[in-house]
């Protein structure tokens, strides 16, 4: 049982490193395209809008949400490039004759996500703190919570990306998985306020916020950085999204197993 389990290892590790090995050769220009994107966010946020009468926190509440928000981003896309495959050239099939349970294939599919954006985030967070420089204080950062909150959010994202292709019939299908689920979860996930203000604002909005697990990742990643005061707790974060984690993880395998007939 025990050199079955290194077997299984073995192979998972073994095809995280050739997604890893392809993404490398592309990394140049997926740090790019995320800085570009950062970089107008967070200069507009921090000096453009305070001179219209916006509050001055807004340019940091902004830059700590750019971080999470990598990856939040990327989650339809990495969907799309799947649901494609399933539905065209079927190159995971490859993967299916390998000695290994397919459930392994799906959350090795969430973890190589989830690397790739952390990695992408190591880039971006002194991208922001450059950025703003004084603006944005680093007297409450916590490195420990930072790399918790960027493992937990990533992974969560990772297995909502397994969860929205289980849902997705084809690519056709795929065209409202933006605006109909995406963009209404990130327009309440707190990327441009706290849920503080939300809630303060229209408390029964901010009440059902506190279903949206995006909700968490801008929350988790604000604590980590800008301290707890204002923000759902961190470690109420962390819980949150590994719970939606495994609600993700456990829906999109089974019902991704019963559409490609797995038995």
């Amino acid at each position: 049982m025990l050199s079955k389990h290194k077997s299984y290892l073995n192979i998972f590790w073994q095809m995280l490193k050739i997604d890893l090995i392809v993404y490398a050769k592309g990394l140049r220009g997926q740090v790019v395209d995320t800085s570009i994107w950062t970089t107008g966010t967070v200069l507009v946020s921090a000096y453009v809008l305070p001179a219209l009468g916006v509050k001055p926190i807004f340019g940091a509440l902004m830059a700590s949400a750019a971080i999470a928000n990598s990856a939040i981003f990327s989650i339809w896309s990495a969907a799309a490039v799947q649901v494609s495959d399933f539905c065209g050239d079927k190159k995971i099939n490859y993967y299916f004759t390998l000695p290994c349970p397919s459930w392994l294939i799906f959350v090795q599919q969430a973890c190589s996500f989830a690397i790739k954006s952390i990695i992408i985030a190591m880039f971006m967070a002194p991208l922001c703190k450059i950025l703003m420089w004084n603006k944005l204080s680093l007297a409450h950062f916590s490195l420990i919570k930072f790399l918790l909150i960027i493992t937990a959010l990533n992974l969560c994202a990772g297995f909502l990306v397994v969860f929205l292709v289980s849902m997705a019939k084809n690519m056709s299908s795929m065209e409202s998985v933006w605006t109909r689920n995406l963009y209404p979860l990130w327009l309440v996930g707190g990327s441009q306020f706290s849920w503080d203000t939300l809630h303060k604002v229209t408390p029964v909005v901010g009440y059902l916020a506190l279903f949206n697990p995006l909700l968490y990742m801008t929350e988790g990643i604000r604590g980590a950085i800008l301290g707890q005061e204002g923000f759902i707790s961190f470690w109420i974060c962390i819980g949150v999204l590994c719970f939606y984690s495994m609600i993700f993880a456990l829906c999109g395998i089974l019902r991704l197993k019963k559409r490609l007939d797995f038995v």
